[in-house]
């Protein structure tokens, strides 16, 4: 029975012979939005569907015939973007933790015996912004300026990144303390490359953590106070003391 033989053949040739890959974000932030893309070829067939699952539960496919094409199945913690979804991709929104897992794209053609399937995990974490710890925040003309800037620990590490006024600080000024922690310190030098005004006027510092093509959050940025400006300050006082003494001693004189 050599024609069963082929038979058998030609539909597990059919099966093999749409190509799937599903791409993914390493990890998602929670409350952030994701796109999930499914790639395939299909060997010069013609699409019938593309499913997609959460496990073993439905929440989108796309039907060319069907009208309208796109469909979304409800799934607790799912909500598919219709407008950001099409035939090889599904957008989700505020992204719930409780979705993490395995997910899958099933392509199938016009030919019922042609289907294949690719899966990945999808991790949805909580990631919070990073952290500047700071012991002191006056800045002294002749004394090197140092900050800590903690990030939450992920796989893989984040990148962290300092700016002083929106500049990007050069690596060389940074030490990697452990993981998801690094210093900066500032030296002198480094600090008279800044702008003129970087000792007459508080300046802002921030760090940032990112993962690429995953995440990139910042610190609040915290107001770094010059010796000088503090000076200022008291010298501002003073000559306002001294100009509130002459002024009443004018008056005590003319009474």
């Amino acid at each position: 029975m050599p024609w069963i033989v082929w038979i058998l053949l030609s539909i597990a040739t059919l099966g093999d012979s749409i190509k799937v890959k599903l791409v993914v974000p390493k990890f998602v932030k929670s409350g952030s939005t994701a796109i999930l893309v499914c790639q395939y070829n299909l060997e010069g067939k013609k699409l019938y569907s593309v499913k997609w699952y959460r496990g073993n539960h439905e929440f989108f496919r796309y039907i060319p015939r069907d009208i309208p094409p796109m469909k979304s199945f409800h799934l607790h913690g799912i909500n598919v973007d219709l407008l950001g979804s099409s035939a090889h991709q599904v957008t989700l929104l505020n992204v719930s933790k409780y979705i993490g897992g395995i997910i899958s794209c099933e392509v199938s053609s016009d030919d019922t015996f042609s289907t294949a399937t690719d899966s990945a995990n999808l991790t949805v974490t909580d990631i919070r912004r990073p952290v500047l710890i700071i012991a002191n925040n006056l800045l002294y003309p002749d004394v090197p300026f140092q900050i800590n800037c903690s990030a939450q620990v992920t796989d893989p590490l984040p990148t962290i990144t300092f700016y002083v006024e929106n500049e990007k600080v050069e690596a060389k000024c940074m030490q990697q303390l452990g993981p998801g922690l690094v210093s900066l310190t500032l030296p002198k030098a480094y600090l008279n490359k800044l702008d003129n005004s970087i000792y007459t006027s508080p300046i802002r510092i921030r760090c940032e953590a990112s993962v690429r093509e995953s995440y990139n959050l910042s610190s609040s940025s915290i107001p770094i106070i010059p010796q000088t400006v503090l000076g200022e300050v008291s010298s501002a006082h003073s000559d306002l003391n001294k100009a509130l003494l002459i002024t009443l001693l004018a008056v005590f004189i003319t009474l």
